[in-house]
């Protein structure tokens, strides 16, 4: 069973700093993707373009994740067409982008979140009791 969860942690530098490069990533995915089918009639797989689009200054898998987020939307398209035939692909490219960490790169230890953003890069920490395992965002049990 997977959990998701949501923290709004507030501004930094350093938030601002992964997500530009995660809307830099997700722009370059559209592009590229729209430009693929535009000039040579393919639609790229996920597989693909998270090969093709990576970071030095994220973990993989959250690079991975942008990539993954432009397909969902993708898919989405599909599905809301066969309701709708106004509906739009997705196309619009992205300054800001949500920075989404997949479980290998996230760490509890002594209390504090640790989340990896590769390998020469300074992690995002988070401290409190609020990420305690069995505890929802607000602290609470569940």
């Amino acid at each position: 069973m997977y959990q998701v969860r949501r923290v709004n942690i507030g501004k930094t530098a350093q938030l601002d700093e992964l997500a530009r490069e995660c809307g830099k990533l997700y722009s370059q995915t559209v592009t590229s993707f729209w430009r693929t089918v535009r000039k040579k009639g393919i639609w790229l797989a996920p597989k693909h373009l998270m090969r093709w689009h990576t970071s030095d200054k994220l973990h993989a898998h959250t690079a991975d994740a942008c990539v993954q987020a432009f397909f969902a939307s993708l898919k989405s398209w599909r599905e809301r067409r066969k309701s709708d035939p106004d509906a739009h692909p997705p196309r619009r490219r992205r300054y800001y982008f949500r920075i989404e960490y997949k479980s290998t790169a996230i760490r509890l230890k002594d209390g504090k979140l640790t989340l990896s953003n590769g390998r020469s890069n300074a992690p995002l920490m988070l401290e409190g009791s609020r990420y305690r395992p069995g505890r929802d965002p607000h602290g609470r049990l569940p």
